[in-house]
């Protein structure tokens, strides 16, 4: 994750979806973040991973980095209608923390992943990917800001575009270049 200028606060948590997780093997870790003045800490962004079947991998980057104390410990939400408790106990056991919510049509909620997180003191959260994610939060009319990173990097043949209609609501606001990539944000129309 790249902090922008935009960005004066951090978000308690960052959330991708198990395509990502499973593509990438992100570390959805901080950088280029400026100094804080002597004696401050930052509280980093707790990773969530959205994992309807708990396809998870227990020797990914998230948990590698949260056992050598790198990153902080990832949280995996899953389906109660899927839940499986071998693999739930092969992640806790390699340091994930699993929560069961409920799912429609086999997705996870957005509303039960929202409510979730919220009974774990989580009140701001950036959902980084992949795009069926970013596209599900769209559609609930959850988000209140939009920030597209373009990065100089092609999209393959599996790649899956946004939805153009729940984007409506939002108007530019503003463009940086933060190294390689560049940075668009938009924010709820009034």
């Amino acid at each position: 994750m790249v902090m922008t200028h935009w960005m004066r606060t951090m978000h308690d948590a960052i959330l991708i979806g198990i395509g990502t997780a499973l593509n990438d093997d992100p570390q959805l870790n901080t950088r280029h973040l400026p100094a804080l003045p002597s004696g401050e800490q930052r509280r980093l962004p707790r990773p969530v991973v959205l994992d309807s079947k708990l396809r998870f991998k227990p020797d990914c980057k998230l948990l590698k980095n949260f056992r050598e104390g790198t990153g902080r410990r990832p949280w995996i939400i899953t389906s109660r209608g899927s839940f499986d408790p071998l693999k739930h106990r092969e992640l806790a056991n390699a340091g994930a923390r699993v929560f069961i919510t409920d799912s429609v049509d086999g997705s996870l909620s957005v509303d039960s992943i929202l409510f979730t997180l919220r009974q774990q003191g989580i009140r701001s959260v950036m959902v980084e990917g992949g795009a069926q994610i970013i596209n599900s939060f769209l559609r609930a009319k959850v988000a209140h800001s939009l920030v597209i990173t373009v990065a100089p990097t092609l999209v393959g043949k599996e790649g899956v575009s946004y939805d153009a209609e729940a984007t409506k609501k939002f108007e530019y606001l503003s463009t940086e270049k933060e190294g390689r990539d560049t940075v668009v944000v938009f924010t709820s129309a009034k």
